[in-house]
């Protein structure tokens, strides 16, 4: 796994922490019923982002049909971000296989590859 990933992970961590203390609050001043999914493990970060992204779909499609525009309202930014996190990992994922099929295919040194890597902060 390339080093890029730790700093995103480390950073969507917190972001996802935070969105969570909102969404709890949220269900809170609405004084909902709060059923926390079983979330199964993943091996990889596309894999979590994914299954997150299903869920917040999930949960959009359910309040769509109960006619809940307050929440609908509230879901379209975290649904949004999570779009955004899904196509960022997947062009990093698409751009370091590239990067990998360059070093194998042109016989480039790994150590010029890790520096252009390092130059371009990924």
């Amino acid at each position: 796994m390339s080093k890029w990933y730790v700093p995103f992970f480390q950073d969507q961590a917190e972001v996802k922490k935070g969105h969570a203390r909102q969404f709890i609050r949220y269900l809170k001043e609405r004084k909902s019923k709060v059923c926390l999914p079983v979330v199964k493990s993943y091996s990889d970060g596309s894999g979590l982002e994914n299954g997150l992204h299903k869920l917040l779909q999930d949960l959009q499609n359910l309040a769509s049909q109960k006619n809940e525009t307050d929440l609908l309202e509230f879901l379209k930014r975290f649904v949004g971000k999570q779009k955004r996190n899904i196509k960022y990992l997947e062009y990093q994922h698409s751009y370091q296989k590239e990067l990998e099929r360059l070093t194998s295919k042109e016989g480039i040194s790994n150590s010029l590859v890790k520096h252009q890597a390092d130059r371009l902060n990924i």
